[in-house]
């Protein structure tokens, strides 16, 4: 049937609207776009479009997704970060704006290989490599829904013949050294978790947000191991939370790092420690 873009859009964005969504308009031309196959751009110059009645209970229902706090990007499919368009599923960490401040650090010294911890969505390394024409990478995790996002990203990207995925837990399935080791490590705590938004709680991987009591596990783990997988004067940067700039930092300089730093996020609040291995 041929009806009105307008139309469309009105009937989405009410719905959108009566949710409580402030970004009404422009989730629905989001979303109504990715129904049509179109560019959003595209969407802005077009007055009326042919749709079937099977496209008009997808957009229904992807509608109604949005009013149940399922993000945009997980409704899509994809996010934009740092510099490149990423695929993203269910099953991996959808990435948020402030991680970019992982790979700015990252890129301030130079290095040859790094490792990703945790690569999720394999944003973080593949915006290294792409940057780093001369750096080759592995990133590891513990979910192959994750390893096949980041390698289809990886080629996407076209970084594939300088990145290799491996399932591992941690450091479980390495056995070489980098110049530099990254990671977004989980860092939400038991009591922060329950009182996460809905849009975050209920659309990412908890294994991905949450790491002990006090969201602090999995840094115990990195900074205790992450010496023996580094070559001389090889540099540590993980993502923190707000809070924990001064637990972390102590665990460093526990474990033999030095210039150990904090760096701030694009709203000025702690998010990045970086590390180098004491020689």
């Amino acid at each position: 049937m041929i009806i009105s873009v307008d139309v469309l859009l009105i009937e989405a964005s009410k719905k959108l609207k009566k949710s409580g969504n402030d970004e009404n308009l422009r989730d629905a031309k989001k979303i109504l776009a990715f129904v049509l196959n179109c560019d959003y751009q595209e969407l802005n110059r077009l007055s009326y479009c042919d749709v079937s009645g099977e496209k008009i209970d997808f957009l229904n229902s992807l509608i109604r997704d949005r009013v149940n706090k399922k993000p945009i990007s997980k409704i899509l499919g994809r996010r934009m970060f740092y510099k490149g368009d990423f695929i993203i599923n269910e099953e991996v960490l959808d990435p948020r704006p402030e991680t970019e401040g992982v790979v700015s650090i990252g890129l301030k010294e130079k290095f040859g290989t790094v490792l990703d911890l945790g690569v999720g969505s394999g944003c973080i390394l593949i915006s290294l490599l792409k940057d780093n024409l001369i750096s080759t990478g592995l990133g590891v995790d513990i979910s192959m829904a994750c390893l096949e996002a980041s390698s289809l990203n990886a080629v996407r990207s076209d970084v594939s013949n300088r990145a290799r995925f491996v399932l591992s837990n941690w450091f479980e399935n390495i056995n070489e050294k980098f110049d530099l080791i990254v990671s977004n490590p989980p860092y939400i705590s038991e009591t922060e978790f329950e009182n996460l938004d809905d849009d975050v709680k209920c659309y990412d991987p908890k294994v991905a947000l949450m790491s002990g009591k006090d969201g602090l596990d999995a840094y115990r783990v990195i900074v205790k191991e992450a010496s023996k997988y580094l070559n001389d004067k090889g540099r540590v940067v993980l993502e923190i939370g707000c809070s924990q700039s001064d637990a972390v930092k102590e665990l460093f300089l526990l474990n033999g790092f030095a210039d150990v730093r904090t760096w701030k996020d694009i709203n000025g609040k702690d998010r990045i420690v970086s590390a180098r291995l004491r020689t």
